[in-house]
């Protein structure tokens, strides 16, 4: 999922990168600003778009990434996204027996 309203430009060593915002993940601590996973579109050598982390702050009505994350954080952004993909199996589960 890509949210269009949250797609932003990147500049490294002199090329401009379009980059969109695949996942918003709420941080535990209400007073920290939510994390977000994005790609600039690369491919790793699976062919799939690499993913990015950073944090998703607001300053007056205007939005930054920061993605200088300490490595915690970026631990936390991972098992929030297999908590995610647990739920939606569990999920695709229930329905398929429930149809039974």
């Amino acid at each position: 999922m890509k949210y269009d309203d949250l797609s932003f430009e990147i500049v490294e060593d002199g090329i401009t990168y379009k980059c969109d915002v695949t996942k918003i993940i709420n941080n535990t601590n209400k007073k920290e600003e939510p994390y977000v996973v994005y790609t600039n579109y690369d491919l790793d050598e699976n062919d799939e778009f690499i993913e990015k982390y950073g944090k998703l702050i607001t300053s007056n009505d205007n939005y930054y990434i920061e993605t200088n994350l300490l490595p915690e954080e970026i631990k936390y952004i991972k098992e929030m996204e297999k908590d995610e993909i647990v739920q939606y199996v569990n999920g695709v589960i229930d329905d398929v027996l429930d149809t039974e």
